[in-house]
């Protein structure tokens, strides 16, 4: 197993090693998802909306329901996108704005605290991960991290499904969890991470909109701080600001760009969010594994990775890349 942060040794040693266009592919449904450019900034060349579709569409009209199930659709595709930062929510120019007004504040001067928060939505599609740095506090719902845990706790992949999913070439998932919560685990481990910001801060909070939004009211009266409340969701958007509590609405994105150019930083994401999305994905000489069988939730809130290699060479120039990495650590 590897962390998160050891694909940037990976993607150095491909470009060290001559590569500069490095081809990604799913086994579900079976395709080749993007490629990227290896270059100072880094460009991902990404399937089409329409063209994913069509691809989606007949895989799973051949597949069994089982499998067809496990198969991300479009709306699933670019969730990946822009929760890993390669995509931006339709509005993101105006939210980060507006976030950095909010937060010019100067507490010596007898400005109030400023904390922000998150729904379900917006822990989901990883917003905290693309978020500007701001001075600010962070203040967490405990109602959000139920209706995380509500998602996928109890929906697991059993013994049929796993062996009906690795004769279609997606190995050693039994008793992970089934692709369409992936993301709601992906928003808990968001959550857990936000934990251990300097300046957060855990309230009580009960599921659903007006339940958590109640929490937010009570942590603003009582401890005499301004809050901001980002999410994707419209109706909270409206009834959080109803009750006054300020509330930012991320619009997601729509649309897949032929190209996008973007960071060393946003392709490690990508990587690691197509992995987990997708159950795995093959690169030149290597299979990155995002589930597998016996992956803990300490494998999962520590981001790490199962990587197979399948060139001997790229194996052990890794492996000596990061034995020098942690020497030096």
């Amino acid at each position: 197993m590897v962390p998160k942060e050891d694909l940037m040794v990976l993607l150095n040693e491909f470009y060290l090693s001559g590569v500069r266009i490095l081809t990604v592919r799913v086994p579900l449904p079976e395709v080749e998802l993007y490629r990227i450019e290896l270059r100072k900034e880094p460009v991902v060349y990404l399937k089409g909306v329409e063209e994913y579709r069509e691809v989606y569409s007949y895989e799973a009209l051949k597949s069994e329901q089982e499998v067809a199930g496990e198969m991300p659709d479009e709306r699933e595709y670019i969730l990946v996108l822009q929760s890993s930062g390669v995509l931006k929510p339709e509005n993101y120019a105006q939210v980060c704005e507006e976030l950095l007004r909010l937060s010019d504040r100067d507490l010596m001067r007898g400005d109030r605290p400023l904390y922000v928060g998150f729904d379900t939505s917006a822990l989901v599609s990883r917003f905290p991960v693309v978020m500007p740095e701001i001075n600010c506090g962070v203040c967490l719902n405990s109602g959000v991290i139920q209706e995380l845990h509500a998602k996928f706790v109890e929906s697991k992949i059993g013994e049929h499904e796993a062996r009906l999913l690795e004769k279609r070439g997606l190995r050693e998932v039994f008793n992970q969890p089934h692709m369409r919560v992936r993301k709601f685990r992906l928003g808990a481990v968001e959550y857990r991470k936000l934990k251990r910001h300097r300046y957060a801060e855990e309230i009580e909070g009960k599921r659903g909109d007006l339940g958590i939004i109640e929490g937010y009211c009570e942590f603003q009266k009582s401890r005499g701080v301004d809050l901001v409340v980002i999410s994707e969701d419209g109706n909270f958007v409206e009834v959080a600001n109803d009750r006054r509590i300020k509330s930012l609405h991320l619009i997601p994105a729509r649309g897949v760009p032929e190209r996008v150019r973007t960071g060393w930083d946003e392709v490690v994401e990508l990587l690691y969010v197509t992995a987990v999305v997708y159950g795995e994905l093959r690169i030149r000489g290597a299979v990155l594994r995002g589930v597998w069988r016996g992956k803990t939730g300490e494998d999962w809130n520590s981001e790490r990775l199962r990587l197979e290699f399948r060139d001997r060479r790229l194996e052990e120039r890794m492996q000596g890349n990061l034995r020098i990495l942690r020497e030096c650590s």
